[in-house]
């Protein structure tokens, strides 16, 4: 199975033959659905090889260090509420609502998915 269309038949293949068995036949699908995820495996490797470790991780760490820089520029809650809890929760607030527009315009999201991403591929290359 060298090419990504051997491959990728014999994905189509087992996954035709997990889809005809009756859920019934728990045993039979517990082991079509592990040959199916080797089979997904191999097909992602045949359409994006493996990068070098080394890469992964200097990818995730440019990327943590502009993630810490993003949070490191959030305005300070307590410092808002001067620093106590009986604070001025107006001004805490309306910080809290700055800082949410900040995640939303800068994409926190993406790159803190980003990052896992990179961090599970980071594991399951070694």
């Amino acid at each position: 199975m060298g090419s990504f269309e051997d491959a990728f038949a014999a994905l189509a293949t087992a996954r035709a033959r997990f889809d005809e068995l009756p859920e019934s036949a728990s045993a039979e699908r517990a082991e079509l659905a592990a040959e199916l995820e080797t089979l997904r495996a191999r097909v992602r490797e045949l359409v994006v090889p493996a990068r070098p470790r080394a890469q992964i991780a200097d990818e995730l760490r440019r990327l943590e260090e502009q993630l810490d820089r993003m949070l490191r520029d959030r305005i300070n809650l307590v410092s808002q509420a001067g620093g106590s809890p009986a604070g001025d929760m107006g001004n805490v607030t309306h910080a809290f609502q700055i800082n949410q527009r900040i995640d939303e315009a800068t994409d926190r999201e993406a790159l803190e998915r980003r990052i896992r991403a990179l961090r599970t591929e980071l594991e399951e290359s070694s």
